[in-house]
């Protein structure tokens, strides 16, 4: 299902981290950006640029033969193509020792002079992961030569220094920056450098794929917008002949946001409802609220060296696709630097009844494998199938129940805003003498 939120749109997350990162002293911002290492701060820099221009290409070209560590933008209309080649310098350019500013001039030329570059056309991410081998689509290769040049010193730029810049290159003044630019605009766009950049970074994603992946995204609306908590129930009741059946069956419903308090790596629970429960919904409307708990905190903590512990969400299929736990925990986070800033606090595994029958029994016991190995609870989601009716040697079983009539509504209501069409619906059942 395609992404209805863009990356550039300020959810409430972004809006707060801005206003946490204004807070911040001006001189603490300055100086953790002056304190990144030149490869962290471009790979922040790309970041910030797909912030500020959602429709460029931007790649970082270290690794190539045709320029050093920098990056190029590439911005496209209906007439011209701008390639703008990105210098980055650490360190002050006061402009009166001449190694200072010779450095940049001569990282310039190389932009200006370098021949085409080879750089790799976007290719749909979800479009190659549907694939069982990424190796079956080649990445497009276009041909660009630069034609603008921007540069970027994380350091102080003296007058003296831009002066001799802007005269002994061809660049304009406005595209030479200094960390004061720096400063303001990461605070502005890409807040999440000055609380563990690339964690913040990985869980905005996340949380904004699963807020994505529901019935009413084409509507533009995210999950939790239109969520409908429903309630879920233990399979597993024990009589007490002492109660009545409809007192021990009220005693075991519970809210279905109370289940992440009752998580315990000891006790791994398995999911079940009927077809159009919303199981899939509420698992992944839990691991939001999960997700957004640590991000918050991500955001507060001093102590970045503590790691962020946070639910993961997976299918049935890519959990039989990993060999071992390590190959699902790097398949999932996709960059070793932000693996090794996260641990798992929850596995989450949907759609056990959309594999084949023979592999369901693997992906129980292999679940619960992965969860011992990881140090993690878990939770298994499927539809009523034959290996569920009977709970799994070690697991809690909890039913997800059917939306009753007040819920339903609520959640059309969410859907859809159209007021005819509710009280029309409100009518019949009042007519039908339905209580909701």
């Amino acid at each position: 299902m395609t992404e209805n939120i863009q990356p550039n749109e300020k959810s409430e997350l972004d809006l707060e981290l801005v206003k946490q990162a204004k807070l911040l002293p001006y001189e603490g911002r300055k100086q953790i950006l002056l304190d990144f290492r030149e490869l962290d701060l471009q790979t922040y820099l790309k970041e910030l640029f797909s912030y500020m221009e959602p429709s460029y290409l931007i790649q970082i070209t270290q690794g190539t033969n045709e320029l050093g560590k920098d990056l190029v933008l590439i911005k496209k209309d209906k007439f011209t193509t701008d390639v703008i080649g990105v210098v980055v310098k650490l360190g002050d350019v006061k402009g009166k020792l001449l190694g200072e500013v010779d450095e940049v001039v001569e990282r310039v030329n190389e932009m200006f002079n370098a021949k085409e570059l080879n750089i790799i056309k976007q290719v749909n991410t979800q479009i190659k992961q549907s694939f069982r081998h990424e190796a079956e689509i080649k990445d497009a290769l276009e041909k660009y030569k630069v034609n603008k040049v921007m540069v970027i010193i994380s350091g102080e730029i003296s007058d003296e220094g831009r002066k001799r810049i802007v005269k002994e290159v061809d660049v304009s003044e406005e595209y030479v920056h200094g960390i004061q630019w720096l400063v303001e605009k990461f605070t502005e766009y890409y807040p999440q450098v000055f609380f563990d950049g690339k964690v913040t970074t990985f869980l905005q994603k996340k949380i904004r794929e699963l807020e994505s992946k529901h019935i009413a995204a084409k509507s533009n609306k995210m999950l939790s917008e239109c969520f409908v908590e429903p309630l879920v129930q233990s399979a597993d009741i024990t009589v007490d002949f002492k109660e009545s059946l409809e007192a021990v069956w009220n005693r075991k419903k519970l809210p279905f946001s109370k289940l992440k308090t009752l998580l315990s790596k000891q006790k791994p629970v398995i999911l079940v409802g009927e077809p159009g429960t919303g199981k899939s919904a509420a698992i992944s409307k839990l691991a939001i609220d999960m997700m957004k708990d640590v991000y918050k905190s991500a955001v507060s903590k001093k102590d970045r060296t503590e790691k962020c512990s946070i639910p993961i969400l997976i299918t049935a299929r890519q959990l039989l696709d990993s060999a071992t736990s390590q190959d699902l925990v790097n398949n999932y986070f996709e960059e070793v630097e932000v693996s090794k800033q996260i641990s798992v606090k929850t596995l989450f595994i949907d759609g056990l009844d959309e594999v084949n029958s023979s592999v369901r029994s693997s992906v129980v016991e292999k679940s619960k494998q992965f969860s011992q190995e990881l140090s993690c609870s878990l939770i298994l989601a499927s539809r009523k199938v034959d290996i569920v009716k009977i709970t799994p040697s070690g697991f809690e079983k909890l039913e997800l129940l059917p939306f009753g009539t007040g819920q339903a509504l609520a959640l059309i209501e969410k859907i859809n805003s159209k007021k005819e069409v509710l009280s029309v619906l409100r009518k019949g059942l009042v007519l039908c003498n339905v209580s909701f």
